[in-house]
């Protein structure tokens, strides 16, 4: 994998706001979607990859912690049955709603599914 998974230091996901969160099945699929956002510009430091156990520790702590509420409890309980289920969670910077749309059109053109915006008052599903 390009850009390596979070590591389980005690710590909670942050925030989603200003963040595309998406999911792949496979870690293939996860290094495919970030080679083509490398392609297009986006550069791997804006990329946060969660997988595994140590993923799924890391978002366990997270329920229920987000001030905004539902959209971002609700995409950490989809992400720990994506983990459980041995698929890859991916949250991807985006300064605004154009680039996040960008961001998740190049997402599902390589195998992502479930892609979410949370922009800074608003968090929408862009994607199936």
């Amino acid at each position: 994998m390009d850009v390596q998974p979070l590591h389980d230091r005690g710590q909670t996901v942050p925030s989603p706001s200003g963040r595309v969160v998406g999911f792949v099945n496979t870690q293939a699929e996860c290094d495919a979607i970030i080679e083509a956002l490398n392609a297009v510009g986006v550069p791997r430091k804006k990329i946060t990859v969660l997988f595994g156990q140590e993923g799924l520790h890391i978002l366990e702590r997270s329920q229920g912690k987000f001030f905004m509420g539902d959209a971002e409890s609700e995409t950490v309980e989809f992400a720990i049955q994506e983990l459980s289920n041995g698929h890859v969670s991916f949250a991807v910077d985006a300064d605004d709603r154009d680039e996040a749309s960008r961001i998740a059109a190049v997402i599902t053109q390589n195998g992502g599914h479930t892609v979410s915006y949370f922009g800074p008052l608003v968090a929408e599903r862009l994607t199936k």
